[in-house]
């Protein structure tokens, strides 16, 4: 029998938390390749003034009917964790008692380029209470040792959904890629040939572990101007530009494909980013690291 969660008193337990925290909020900074998620705010749901993202907030789903922002730590990540322990795995969310409103996932990297890395899946199973997001398909991986997350959002599939399933929904034309974070870099210290073993998610499959890239990506920047490179999966990050804010970019000559993200930490010592195609997303990644 799958491990399950009930999470009826969210509701009430989320005004005590967002009462609490205030006092402890956390600059964030993000981005997402389509405006079905929204990730460059800080949460106002399960917490306020930390990481995490807005979804459309109805069915059928639309960009300009967002959720509040939900904290993925105080959230989702939160619950799945209550659900499965210490070890990874595959449980249930349920809203209220037996219905299950989320089949969750989580697994860990723990050899090679990534290691600590977590990667959460949630398949939307039901309808979540009013003003909550309907997240659809969602992955979210956390960067280890930091609050630094990114991951891909997509509509949950029509009609009723099967009890069990590792299908997200994520080859979907709306398919969106998101990164977020505390804390981002403001003010770029100089890099020499800085290291940062990322992870890259691109229509992951929770069953199986399909979907994830990794690679090393090489930081230098002095005196106001800045380079990123290295291959993470097929993305070439050679030519991608650091800003003076923590934050860089690439657009690729001859497509409308393009690289954006930021660094995180004082130190610079996390990154996280998408790879997206407004043209043809297939390919879209989101991904993130920190520094060796």
């Amino acid at each position: 029998m799958k491990a399950s969660l009930n999470v009826q008193k969210l509701a009430i337990v989320s005004a005590f938390l967002l009462a609490s925290a205030s006092s402890f909020a956390a600059p964030v900074a993000g981005g997402s390749s389509k405006a079905f998620v929204v990730a460059n705010k800080e949460s106002t749901m399960m917490a306020q003034g930390e990481a995490g993202i807005s979804m459309p907030g109805t069915d059928p789903y639309d960009a300009t009917k967002q959720s509040g922002v939900v904290s993925f730590k105080s959230g989702p990540l939160w619950q799945t964790n209550q659900v499965l322990g210490g070890a990874d795995g595959n449980g249930y969310i349920q809203m209220p008692l037996g219905t299950n409103i989320a089949e969750t996932w989580r697994h860990t990297i723990t050899s090679g380029v990534g290691t600590g890395t977590q990667i959460y899946a949630y398949r939307q199973l039901n309808n979540p209470l009013p003003g909550y997001p309907h997240f659809g398909g969602e992955v979210v991986a956390k960067v280890s040792g930091q609050e630094v997350y990114f991951g891909e959002w997509a509509p949950r599939i029509a009609g009723t959904p099967p009890a069990s399933s590792t299908d997200l929904n994520l080859s979907h034309a709306d398919r969106t890629v998101f990164y977020t974070g505390e804390n981002p870099t403001t003010a770029m210290p100089n890099l020499v040939n800085a290291k940062y073993d990322v992870v890259g998610v691109n229509q992951y499959n929770p069953g199986t572990q399909a979907g994830i890239s990794k690679g090393t990506l090489t930081a230098n920047y002095g005196g106001g101007t800045g380079t990123l490179a290295g291959l993470v999966g097929t993305v070439l990050f050679n030519g991608t530009t650091i800003a003076s804010d923590g934050s860089f970019a690439k657009n690729f000559s001859g497509s409308t494909a393009k690289i954006e993200g930021q660094f995180y930490g004082a130190a610079a010592d996390a990154l996280a980013g998408i790879y997206y195609n407004p043209a043809n997303g297939a390919n879209d990644m989101a991904f993130g690291g920190a520094k060796q």
